[in-house]
């Protein structure tokens, strides 16, 4: 009797062992890809503002951008710097293999002045040195500029108030084409205006 019930408890603690194991294997394999997103404007690590990986990484790395370097990192299970696009093969204790994680980076987006209005520009072309170039609805602080038919600088001005004035210039005699520009605080170079100018009278 002792050996039928020795025996019907090893049955039974082999199939609950097999069951347990297979249980496991199953459970390790539900590794999934992950990726992280890192974005410049938002993840600088003040305030806990960390980039978050999804999948099966999650909990395990975050990301996070420092301005001094202008570089993207990783940290966690690793730690290193990344580039968009990144790929890494990982594995984790309760992960059935190896998983893809991808890092994505998002810098700033820094938008353009707008850009110039040709009407918003005037040009006298006069006898001598004495041309005048007007570009007027900038404001306060803009850096205007004036670029030749081949995009040379020739002018550059910062505005005191709603209009700048070029004067005293030496344009072609026989009229051309100018580019004007406008840079506004923290924004990018606008765009260039082309403006054509008369002959001169």
């Amino acid at each position: 009797m002792l050996k039928k019930c020795g025996l019907v408890v090893a049955l039974v603690g082999t199939v609950f062992f097999g069951t347990f194991l297979q249980e496991t294997k199953a459970y390790a394999s539900k590794g999934t890809d992950c990726k992280m997103i890192i974005d410049a404007k938002e993840h600088l690590g003040t305030n806990g503002k960390f980039a978050k990986a999804t999948g099966s990484c999650k909990g395990f790395l975050r990301g996070v951008y420092v301005p001094d370097s202008k570089q993207y990192t990783v940290l966690g299970s690793i730690n290193t710097t990344v580039k968009n696009g990144q790929k890494f093969q990982l594995s984790f204790p309760e992960i059935d293999g190896y998983v893809t994680f991808t890092v994505y980076t998002k810098s700033k987006t820094i938008k353009k002045t707008d850009k110039v209005k040709t009407s918003s520009v005037k040009v006298l072309n006069r006898k001598g040195n004495n041309d005048k170039i007007t570009v007027s609805k900038v404001r306060k602080n803009d850096v205007v500029k004036v670029y030749s038919r081949n995009k040379n600088l020739l002018y550059s001005v910062k505005s005191k108030g709603s209009k700048v004035i070029f004067s005293n210039k030496k344009l072609n005699k026989n009229g051309g084409t100018i580019f004007v520009s406008v840079k506004r605080g923290n924004f990018k170079e606008s765009s260039i205006t082309k403006v054509v100018y008369n002959a001169e009278k």
